[in-house]
């Protein structure tokens, strides 16, 4: 084979890698632009409340049969996070309550913060608000 002959091969193998390399980089634009299609669906879905279901008409206290009564509402206890719960804790120790959060910790049966049960997290935040306030 001719040197020329060749090149000529050589740069046929080239086009043909590069053709497939513009059909990969299209491919994945394609899988991109789905991709972020979904996310933006997913995100919207649980951003925004869902839409208002049909609901039948609110009845005043004044319409409810003496038997029956209003629905109470429920407080929602507030969820805290070791981090909420480690910096209300700081704070109160820089206040001068070092050994009052100490016995805190002891009171759920803990050595140390990330021994406590996370489900006990608001009734310490609720301990830990009581501290200096009586």
């Amino acid at each position: 084979m001719s040197k020329m002959s060749n090149l000529s091969n050589v740069l046929d193998e080239m086009i043909q890698y590069g053709q497939g390399m513009i059909a990969s980089a299209e491919e994945l634009k394609r899988c991109g632009d789905g991709l972020i299609k979904v996310a933006t669906e997913i995100k919207d879905a649980f951003s925004t409340e869902e839409p208002a279901k049909e609901t039948k008409p609110v009845k005043k206290s004044a319409d409810l049969p003496k038997e029956e009564t209003a629905p109470e509402e429920v407080p929602v206890e507030k969820t805290y996070s070791f981090t909420d719960v480690r910096g209300a804790l700081a704070a109160k120790s820089k206040e001068g309550f070092k050994e009052e959060v100490k016995k805190l910790i002891s009171k759920y049966e803990a050595e140390k913060l990330s021994d406590i049960n996370p489900d006990d997290y608001a009734a310490l935040m609720k301990d830990v608000e009581g501290l200096g306030n009586g």
